[in-house]
C-alpha cells in the first residue's frame, strides 16, 4: 500500500512540475487592427520576444511608436503612444494569440476601448528569420531613433 502511495506521490509531483503550456512566440512582423469612436486604425507591429519580454514598434501612416510589454502562455499585453492634437494617447493592447492571429481589446487612453485584432504577416520561417532585421528596429528603438508617437487623426467627436 505504501509503494502505490509513493508512486502515485512521485507521479503527482511529476505533473505538477511540468509545465502546463508552452510560451508562445510572438517575435516578427503582423498587420494588425484596432478600432476607435472615428473607425479603424491600421499598423504593422514588429515585435521580438525575448522570454516573458516583448519589445518592437509599431509603423502606419503616422509614424513609428515603441512597444513594450509582455506575455503569459497565450496572453499578451503591450503598449504603444500616439498623439491626438498635439496630446500623448498610450495605446493598451490585451490579447489572446492563437497561433497567427491575435484578437483582444485596444484600450485609447481613458477616452475608449476597441476591438483589437492582428495576424501574422511573415511566414512560420519569418519567426526564424534573420535576427539583423528585427535586432535593427530594437537598436533605432534603443538609441531613440523612434518616437514614442505617431501621428493619428483626432479620436474626439
Amino acid at each position: 500500500m505504501t509503494r502505490h502511495l509513493s508512486a502515485a506521490l512521485v507521479a503527482l509531483v511529476a505533473i505538477g512540475a511540468a509545465p502546463l503550456g508552452a510560451q508562445t512566440d510572438v517575435s516578427g512582423e503582423w498587420e494588425a487592427s484596432y478600432t476607435t469612436p472615428l473607425g479603424t486604425q491600421e499598423l504593422k507591429i514588429y515585435l521580438t520576444q525575448e522570454g516573458p519580454r516583448v519589445t518592437g514598434h509599431t509603423t502606419s501612416e503616422y509614424g513609428e511608436s515603441m512597444v513594450r510589454g509582455t506575455i503569459t502562455g497565450q496572453d499578451i499585453q503591450f503598449s504603444f503612444s500616439t498623439t491626438d492634437a498635439g496630446k500623448a494617447v498610450d495605446i493598451r493592447v490585451a490579447a489572446m494569440v492563437e497561433g497567427n492571429k491575435m484578437r483582444g481589446t485596444a484600450k485609447i487612453g481613458d477616452r475608449a476601448e476597441g476591438v483589437f485584432t492582428a495576424e501574422r504577416s511573415d511566414s512560420a520561417a519569418g519567426r526564424a528569420r534573420s535576427p539583423g532585421l528585427r535586432n535593427s528596429a530594437n537598436q533605432r528603438a534603443e538609441t531613440g531613433e523612434l518616437s514614442d508617437s505617431t501621428q493619428s487623426p483626432s479620436l474626439r467627436h
